[in-house]
């Protein structure tokens, strides 16, 4: 959690500093994660969201192997990140990110543009 804290801590503190930087952040259970520890810290960050210098990204909740999960696991993570972040930032996801993974299954591309993705 302090890990948490410090990064966004310090993103918000370059915010103020430099009124051109954006950040993003991809999962919403960091998001979760700070507005239980930094309620504060949470506040400030849909502030910023409001003012378009801190996007919200990606449509799972955290970031999944995409070559073992079931279809049924990467519709639950979306309806439950879309849901989420629609109802703290008031914001529609379109970006399904997933930067680490070694593969898709043969499913995934179907059900990000199925839910509305834009881009993978």
């Amino acid at each position: 959690m302090r890990k948490l804290g410090r990064t966004h801590a310090s993103t918000l503190r370059l915010m103020e500093q430099f009124p051109d930087y954006i950040f993003s952040q991809s999962q919403p259970l960091m998001y979760q994660e700070m507005k239980d520890t930094y309620p504060d810290m949470f506040e400030e960050v849909k502030r910023r969201v409001k003012e378009g210098r801190w996007e919200v990204i990606g449509a799972f909740w955290v970031e999944p192997d995409c070559n073992l999960v079931s279809g049924e696991s990467f519709t639950r993570q979306i309806l439950l990140d879309t849901r989420f972040i629609e109802r703290e930032f008031g914001v529609v996801p379109r970006t399904c990110w997933c930067p680490d993974v070694f593969g898709n299954a043969w499913t995934m591309p179907q059900i990000p543009a199925k839910s509305g993705l834009r881009s993978i």
